[in-house]
């Protein structure tokens, strides 16, 4: 069975060369930019680490009290007083316990663990000790309940012994009730290990019992962890500079693929045949294909379409235009018919082009433009001699030189 090839022909558009070129190189540099600038973006990470808080916790801690009276008039002979029912008068006061509650809050399971110790401190201007109320007791709830005698007399008593041993009465005595409590939550992040000591005070020696601060005292707490953030700003620009490298790697791709550069000469010749078809459009005559040459004809060169147009003009004969198809150097013919004379102009691929010529004196190079159907006179701005040339093209370096006022040839 035969293999059958089949061939696509790809139809180029033409463009200007120097114009294909810089689009070209447009959107090379596009491309060029916008892969680096992707490049970069993947050199950056797309996630970031974060700071978060991964648990809460607080600790409360509230202490109370009983003030029990003996008999008295001031209060109608109750017998207890409560934080906020009145003054507490020494005189008339027996004895007073306190308590404290605890209780820690927290926003994840967890299991909690610790010990407290209640302890008496005695502090003075000068001195301060410490006795224990309730030793180290141990605890495994989030909360708890204690009591506590606050046996002030038994404080004043101390003080008074140490004013006489050391023959110096300590001045401000105050009585430090302190609960220390050390507490160990196992979540599930990690374990928080953590110390509250709220204390309840109040002075000593004096005829009213004034317990100073608030009975109720917080403490707060977190634990902190990390997490890996997401950064769209980096993902957006990973997929804008993938999808623009893309698009302008195509537009390269199929630009060349399908435009071809354009000769800009032929540009010229298609300017220089507007301006003849403007001026001389009224004698012009389309033709398909030049006129037969007889045996007896003469064909006659114009030097310029001028020309060819005043040889029209005398005669009363249209100007005959022959655009070949193959037309090599030949792009445009223009003819003149007049019985077996035929006058012919070419508009060659050459015309008006600058061209350089060297001085055949002084050889300094002189710039001129370039006409193939004329004998152009040249004057050396250098050595002040004239010669001719000619822009044909079967001769070297497109000149011919003639003569010059010294008459050599």
């Amino acid at each position: 069975m035969k293999k059958i090839a089949i061939k696509m022909k790809v139809r180029k558009k033409p463009i200007q060369k120097n114009l294909r070129i810089a689009i070209i190189i447009v959107f090379s540099i596009i491309f060029i930019l916008s892969a680096y600038s992707t490049y970069a973006a993947f050199q950056q990470p797309t996630t970031t680490e974060k700071t978060i808080t991964t648990c809460e916790y607080s600790h409360t801690g509230k202490f109370s009290y009983i003030a029990y009276l003996k008999n008295n008039s001031v209060y109608n002979n109750a017998s207890t007083l409560y934080p906020g029912q009145g003054i507490i008068f020494k005189k008339i006061t027996d004895h007073i316990n306190a308590s404290f509650s605890y209780i820690f809050t927290y926003n994840q399971a967890a299991t909690v663990q610790g010990h407290y110790t209640v302890y008496a401190t005695v502090r003075t201007d000068l001195w301060s000790k410490n006795y224990i109320i309730i030793p180290e007791t141990e605890f495994n709830t989030p909360h708890f309940t204690i009591t506590f005698p606050i046996n002030y007399t038994y404080f004043e008593e101390i003080v008074s012994t140490i004013n006489d041993e050391i023959g110096v009465n300590a001045k401000t005595p105050t009585l430090n009730m302190t609960c220390s409590i050390t507490l160990s939550a196992l979540t599930t992040p990690e374990t928080i290990h953590e110390s509250f000591s709220p204390l309840l005070s109040m002075p000593l020696e004096e005829n009213i019992i004034e317990f100073d601060g608030n009975l109720t005292q917080y403490q707060t707490g977190s634990l902190e962890g990390t997490t890996l953030i997401s950064q769209p700003g980096v993902i957006e620009q990973q997929t804008n500079g993938i999808i623009v490298s893309l698009i302008s790697f195509i537009i390269i791709i199929l630009f060349t693929v399908f435009t071809t550069s354009e000769d800009i000469s032929v540009n010229k010749i298609e300017k220089q045949l507007k301006k003849i078809t403007k001026k001389y459009g009224e004698w012009i005559v389309e033709i398909s294909k030049p006129p037969q040459f007889g045996t007896n004809s003469e064909a006659i060169s114009t030097k310029s379409m001028e020309d060819l147009s005043k040889i029209s003009e005398e005669l009363g004969k249209p100007i005959m235009h022959y655009n070949p198809e193959n037309p090599n150097d030949e792009h445009h013919i223009f003819y003149v018919l007049d019985e077996k004379t035929i006058y012919k102009y070419v508009l060659n691929i050459d015309e008006g082009i600058e061209k350089t010529v060297q001085c055949p004196h002084c050889n300094s190079k002189i710039v001129y433009n370039a006409d193939t159907n004329k004998e152009i006179i040249l004057t050396c701005s250098k050595c002040g001699n004239k010669f001719s040339v000619s822009s044909e093209k079967d001769d070297n370096l497109l000149t011919k030189l003639y003569s010059s006022i010294t008459g050599k040839k």
